[in-house]
């Protein structure tokens, strides 16, 4: 299981126009994160550029030191030096420097728990490039290799940000499958992987994922499941007039975004309303609408427009 309490990160102080949109205005990258990862799960991280996303996953793996809070893997305290042997990290091109493929993986054989068979079957699935310089090949090629060397880990916490990029359809979609049947394996074995996966592709991530975190200015913004995630928003469409009569009242939960289209106005709520409400509200022409994993994170990430 992965545990953090009150993880912090701050980065120096950039000059204001140099921030992101969605940093938090306490100018820490993390602030204040406790969550809990299920061991055996995989978790989808989502979340705007600038959220935290990439700062947390490198805290995790033992790459980033953090500055306030902590981190505890299988139920126990770990420093970020110390993470290393139990985390592999992937994340978008890879990051080889000018190192030979070569090299790269004589490093990667040297985890106790590195599984030779399966990153052979890897290779020739996706048709590694195993030889040159790694730097000098695709980010797709890139990412694909980084991705394929923290699967053949074996490494119990596997942290993958962003490694889709570059990567066609196909690809993309062969890997996930890989990554499905690697965690099945190790379940099935008795030591499970705890596998925590980053990206923007977040409609990919619905049927990949046992739990979501949502991180919005380096705050957690939700901890759920996908499907409570979906019920949590509901859309109402109808008369514009009458929607904005009920949004009046009080009686719905917070508006998420909102548009309108001639006479006609959609609105995402974060909570539906009873059923009383939206039994009445039918008779007024308002019609609810479940929406999907996407447009739920689209929502809830939005700013209130009112």
């Amino acid at each position: 299981m992965i545990a953090t309490d009150s993880l912090t990160h701050r980065y120096a102080r950039a000059p204001r126009a140099a921030r992101r949109p969605h940093a938090a205005p306490s100018g820490a990258a993390l602030d204040g994160i406790s969550i809990e990862v299920p061991a055996g799960s995989i978790t989808a991280l989502i979340g705007p550029n600038g959220s935290g996303k990439t700062t947390l996953l490198r805290i995790l793996a033992g790459h980033l030191p953090e500055t306030g809070g902590t981190v505890r893997l299988g139920g126990r305290d770990l420093p970020y030096d110390r993470r290393l042997p139990w985390t592999a990290y992937a994340h978008e091109g890879g990051n080889f420097s000018d190192d030979n493929v070569r090299q790269v993986l004589r490093f990667a054989r040297t985890r106790p728990t590195w599984d030779e068979t399966l990153f052979r079957h890897l290779a020739d699935r996706f048709a590694l490039r195993l030889r040159g310089n790694a730097s000098k090949q695709s980010t797709g090629q890139k990412s694909m290799l980084a991705a394929c060397l923290a699967l053949a880990s074996g490494a119990p916490v596997l942290l993958l940000d962003e490694v889709h990029v570059g990567l066609d359809v196909p690809a993309r979609y062969a890997f996930y499958e890989e990554l499905i049947a690697a965690a099945a394996r190790a379940a099935a074995a008795g030591s499970p992987r705890t596998i925590v996966l980053s990206s923007h592709l977040v409609s990919e991530l619905e049927p990949l994922t046992d739990a979501v975190i949502v991180l919005k200015a380096g705050r957690v913004l939700a901890r759920t499941t996908v499907d409570e995630l979906r019920a949590r928003v509901v859309a109402l469409v109808g008369p514009a007039p009458a929607i904005r009569s009920f949004l009046a009242t009080g009686e719905g939960g917070a508006v998420l975004s909102e548009r309108t289209l001639g006479p006609t106005m959609e609105v995402a709520l974060d909570g539906a309303p009873s059923p009383r409400v939206l039994e009445r509200l039918r008779a007024q022409g308002i019609e609810s609408r479940p929406v999907s994993f996407q447009d739920a994170f689209v929502s809830l990430i939005q700013e209130d427009p009112r």
